[in-house]
């Protein structure tokens, strides 16, 4: 690391067959400032429901997450939300969070939560991260839609007093 560069460290605890029991990963810059961490690319990370199930009030879904970009994506989350731009569903209890994802790495989690939470519309899954995206998906099409926000009007008054404005977030 005497370059100065930013490098990214992925260690795996394997069983004898092979299985991979826990993994961390962290990155390190020789100065420890880490203004690399700052200069990330944006990633496109895909999150999808690969199975769903539901138990005694409770739903639970097994997601597949994919990074699929060339560079690491740090500190990815999800969320299951409650419709299109909806609530988060909470309580939701996750496997794992806050992935930091090798490029083509994939990784599935579990997230599990009260079915009644559910009471708007159809879920949805909303990806996010450090240099991530920001991503929607409806949990039954399979297809993202990166989040935009388009600004409808802004008015101000003599002297930059009494600004107002109106920001309507959409997919884009």
């Amino acid at each position: 690391m005497k370059d100065g560069k930013l490098h990214f460290l992925a260690l795996s605890l394997l069983d004898p067959e092979g299985r991979e029991l826990d993994r961390t990963v962290t990155w390190a810059q020789a100065d420890c400032r880490f203004h690399e961490l700052m200069k990330l690319p944006p990633t496109q990370v895909d999150a999808r429901v690969v199975d769903r199930s539901e138990t005694a009030g409770e739903t639970c879904y097994k997601v597949s997450v994919r990074n699929a970009s060339a560079v690491p994506a740090v500190q990815v989350w999800l969320e299951v939300i409650d419709g299109d731009q909806g609530d988060e569903v909470l309580p939701a209890f996750w496997s794992d969070n806050a992935l930091n994802l090798m490029p083509s790495e994939r990784r599935e989690l579990t997230v599990r939560f009260r079915t009644k939470l559910l009471a708007k519309a159809k879920p949805h899954l909303m990806v996010e991260g450090w240099n991530v995206t920001p991503q929607e998906r409806a949990v039954d099409d399979g297809k993202p839609a990166p989040l935009a926000v388009e600004v409808t009007g802004c008015k101000g008054a003599p002297g930059g007093e009494g600004r107002q404005s109106r920001v309507r977030g959409h997919p884009a």
